[in-house]
């Protein structure tokens, strides 16, 4: 896999036949990903648990994944990431607040990281505290990390559930700040009602065909636009697939008549001349059932209950 960095102007990710393979399965979590992410967009990725999305997210990242085959190419101008992982980094447990704001303080801009504190109704006065990061509950922990990564000069943010562990305050806070800023942000979420307020871009992990074929999907559209289209989708592809069930069956009952009366005929002549004109018939009978045997290969399949659902069910 190529990934390249660049600086041309306005900051965008060109994303080429990116593949990601799990090695310990060699299963496909993404498949054949193309698309350009534009400065200032705001793309959810979604999909059930094990699907791949913090894998995609750290590959867009430029991280080394030493479990996963990844092919493809990634071109990106951004130079500066802002991100918060899903569950808390070990190197960060053992870190007091102290150390975290202060210790690496020349990336940070100090008042923009009280008046966000002040937004979080986080006390200021501990971040000279000595307490370690890792005795902090999920929420706290979670919220300085938005103030610090916040603080930062950024241009693109990479969030991996960052609904979990917050209050409905904090939840709506962070709605409002991915809305707003200016900044491409990249996130993770199962949480319906925060997809809907924030996304513009949906870029949907699926298993389907019975479970054992990974599909990404992107779609330039909100998160209600894109849930509507898919249940759209699936009542035309049902009755596409009955329509075509129909038509099939229709077909080879018409089918099975005709081969049976020729069948029968066959049995009972006693004419060698008819014999031999009913078994070329019966040879153009059965040519015509490999016919629409190979028809219905090409019918509308009946999409798979559990496939339609996957884009809401929560992990």
């Amino acid at each position: 896999m190529h990934y390249r960095h660049s600086r041309k102007g306005n900051h965008m990710i060109k994303i080429n036949h990116l593949t990601i393979t799990q090695n310990k399965d060699l299963r496909d979590l993404v498949s054949d990903l193309n698309m350009t992410i534009q400065d200032g967009e705001k793309i959810a990725i979604i999909g059930e648990e094990g699907n791949g999305k913090s894998t995609l997210i750290k590959t867009l990242m430029g991280e080394t994944l030493p479990d996963f085959t990844i092919r493809g190419d990634i071109q990106s101008d951004y130079q500066s990431i802002a991100y918060i992982p899903q569950k808390l980094p070990e190197e960060l447990k053992k870190k007091s607040l102290h150390d975290y704001f202060f210790l690496d303080f020349a990336d940070l801009d100090y008042s923009i990281l009280y008046r966000l504190a002040e937004e979080l109704h986080f006390d200021s006065n501990r971040f000279a505290s000595v307490q370690e990061i890792g005795s902090l509950s999920g929420g706290e922990a979670l919220k300085i990390q938005l103030i610090h990564e916040l603080a930062k000069p950024f241009e693109i943010l990479f969030l991996d559930e960052p609904s979990n562990d917050l209050d409905l305050e904090t939840v709506d806070w962070l709605k409002s700040q991915i809305r707003k800023i200016r900044q491409t942000v990249i996130f993770i979420s199962h949480d319906e009602d925060f997809l809907s307020e924030t996304a513009d871009t949906i870029v949907h992990l699926r298993l389907v065909k019975h479970r054992k074929e990974a599909e990404t999907l992107v779609e330039h559209l909100d998160y209600d636009s894109y849930s509507d289209q898919r249940k759209a989708n699936f009542i035309k592809q049902s009755q596409q697939a009955a329509n075509d069930q129909r038509a099939y069956d229709k077909t080879m009952e018409k089918h099975r008549r005709v081969k049976q009366n020729v069948e029968t005929a066959l049995r009972a002549t006693k004419d060698s001349t008819a014999g031999r004109l009913l078994a070329k018939k019966m040879k153009n009978v059965l040519s015509q059932e490999k016919r629409i045997e190979k028809t219905a290969k090409s019918m509308t399949q009946k999409p798979l209950e559990e496939e339609h659902i996957q884009l809401f069910f929560s992990d």
